[in-house]
């Protein structure tokens, strides 16, 4: 009998072993990448973390410690539960599963890192801000492991930023190869964007975007020829999503000073995964993007004004027509000067704005000492002036 326990003992011990030394990097990856997961309720504090935790090289020790103590607890319950000498080999058999652990704790935590560290990079381009991916980036950059700079290099090229390019051409001069090389590539490619006058157009950023997501979420189920087929659709629609972007990296800087002279709005920025772009949310495209844009004045009547070269002058009211045109101002000059009827002017502009802005956006209106308007008008003109 005792020497069926001893048998028992012993396969059950080997068997434990073997199933944790398999499932562990699996394992460990969904649960980093459970925590890298934006959080609905914190979504701000969880990924953030989780992110510098990864690319610190903390998460993947933290998940080592949470998880390698099954194996050895196992153990340990095998021998106190077993009698006599099954209790001395499950003992022997705990303490082997404990050094088993602590030996080869160093190559198991680089598999999770190196399969975390994509997520974290991504996830940081994605869904931080300029400022913390450029400084968690920076952090990595100076990591003692190649596979960590390699990582940051890799996030800093597709950041696209002057500061990105000056940290690339630091790294430069990496004693890896494999990370110089990254570096150089990374740093001709900011250089090659910046120069470009003509930033390559948006206009089917959206269809691709829609595109790359019906086919990644339909991956997983093809197989064979219609698998390798959706495989180089998705290559060609990322290489042309980073093409647009890395396009950009002057207006990107530039961002939100940007304005869109066709539509008379601000650009906006859209995320998605890893990629970021600025494009004009009405026509989609960035061919009238103008940009540093400080200030946008509107005017009704044309009264002398004095701008700065950053700031832009647009004329919101046709008097020929009588028609108000829509633009996105930060401040709205009136006067009675070239203008039939002043009241009905800003009558019809405060109805567009209101159309475009039912929120309420806040607009600064500067009136000239001589208009006369009604009550009611100037009732509106102190609600957008001061909103809520």
């Amino acid at each position: 009998m005792q020497f069926g326990h001893l048998i028992f003992v012993s396969s059950l011990g080997l068997l434990v072993g073997t199933l944790w030394w398999f499932a562990f990097k699996p394992m460990a990856v969904v649960v980093g990448r459970l925590i890298l997961r934006p959080s609905r309720r914190k979504p701000r504090q969880r990924w953030q973390k989780g992110t510098q935790f990864v690319l610190s090289g903390q998460l993947p020790l933290a998940i080592w410690v949470a998880m390698v103590l099954p194996s050895p607890v196992l153990h340990g319950m095998l021998s106190f539960f077993l009698p006599g000498t099954t209790a001395a080999v499950g003992g022997v058999f705990a303490l082997v599963a404990v050094l088993w652990e602590l030996l080869t704790e160093s190559k198991r935590r680089m598999a999770v890192e190196r399969a975390l560290l994509p997520v974290a990079v991504d996830n940081l381009l994605a869904h931080g801000s300029l400022d913390f991916a450029t400084r968690m980036l920076e952090y990595t950059l100076h990591s003692p492991d190649p596979v960590f700079r390699l990582a940051a290099v890799r996030g800093l090229s597709e950041l696209g930023t002057s500061t990105a390019l000056k940290l690339l051409a630091q790294s430069c001069n990496d004693p890896d190869a494999e990370v110089r090389h990254a570096s150089e590539r990374g740093a001709e490619s900011i250089r090659q964007a910046s120069g470009d006058p003509h930033p390559i157009s948006t206009s089917r950023m959206t269809e691709w975007i829609e595109t790359h997501v019906d086919l990644t979420s339909k991956l997983e189920g093809l197989h064979g020829q219609d698998f390798k087929t959706a495989g180089r659709r998705i290559i060609e629609l990322e290489h042309a999503m980073t093409e647009v972007m890395n396009a950009q990296v002057a207006l990107r800087n530039a961002f939100p000073g940007c304005w869109c002279g066709g539509c008379k709005v601000r650009l906006k920025e859209v995320r998605y995964s890893r990629w970021r772009y600025v494009c004009c949310p009405v026509c989609g495209d960035i061919d009238q993007a103008e940009a540093p844009v400080r200030w946008v004045v509107g005017q009704i009547g044309s009264r002398a004004m004095k701008i700065e070269k950053r700031d832009r002058l647009v004329q919101v009211w046709d008097e020929a027509s009588q028609y108000a045109i829509y633009a996105e101002l930060d401040v709205l000059d009136v006067s009675s000067i070239g203008v039939s009827s002043p009241e009905e002017a800003v009558q019809r502009f405060l109805d567009e704005w209101s159309n475009h802005h039912p929120a309420g956006k806040g607009l600064e209106i500067r009136l000239a000492d001589d208009l006369n308007l009604n009550p009611e008008i100037l009732r509106r003109i102190q609600e957008l002036s001061s909103p809520d």
